[in-house]
């Protein structure tokens, strides 16, 4: 039998390749640290220079804008310069149901809403249009917090019994009243300053409104 001297001799080698072996993945993990951390430096670096041309490119844009134009949008002033509409953009664009009386409520804030064939629209970029607080009231004022599409229709804005939503009994050609009301909901849809923010969940009132057929064409004639 070996004496412990030889023992000891046989596994020196045994040891040593352990050593050996252990010293070599210790320097390959650090220097694969090292490689990481120069990657994420690198990567940091760049956004953030990405960030100082986009930053600069805007800046410079907003300045020219100002010299050519007078205001920073190259003139233009419509909802997507508006923070409520890219907030609205930003969260999905959500519909809200309202109610009658949550429609109302609007003439009591400062958004001014309105329905046109239970689709509501924000039409405060309007401002002194629909504004409803004013002591001197445009005529367009009578629509924020109501559905006034009959109105829209046969042109009664001097009778609030034809503010409503109810079509019936109107005297007018059906789809004749079928290409206004189409007209109307495009004209609101489309238009540079106003978005729609719901629709308006309602039932057509047991009476038939009655007959107006001595209406203007707009608001104020």
């Amino acid at each position: 039998m070996p004496n412990n001297m030889e023992s000891r001799s046989l596994l020196y080698p045994v040891i040593y390749d352990l050593n050996f072996s252990y010293k070599i993945w210790q320097t390959s993990n650090e220097g694969f640290s090292k490689y990481n951390s120069k990657s994420d430096i690198c990567s940091v670096d760049m956004f953030i220079d990405t960030l100082r041309i986009i930053s600069g490119l805007l800046l410079f844009n907003a300045i020219s804008s100002y010299v050519f134009t007078g205001t920073s949008t190259w003139g233009y002033k419509g909802k997507w310069t508006n923070t409520e509409y890219l907030y609205h953009r930003l969260r999905g664009s959500p519909l809200r149901k309202y109610t009658i009386e949550s429609l109302e409520a609007s003439l009591h804030s400062t958004r001014y809403l309105l329905s046109i064939n239970k689709q509501v629209f924000d039409v405060t970029a309007g401002g002194d249009t629909y504004n409803p607080h004013k002591k001197l009231k445009s005529k367009y004022s009578t629509f924020v917090g109501r559905d006034c599409t009959r109105m829209f229709i046969n042109g009664c804005f001097h009778d609030m019994e034809q503010c409503t939503w109810d079509l019936r009994n109107i005297g007018f050609d059906n789809e004749w009243v079928e290409k206004t009301v189409d007209h109307w909901v495009r004209f609101y849809e489309n238009h540079p300053r106003y978005w729609k923010v719901g629709y308006l969940e309602a039932d057509s009132p047991n009476e038939e409104p009655k007959q107006c057929l001595s209406g203007v064409r707009y608001p104020g004639q």
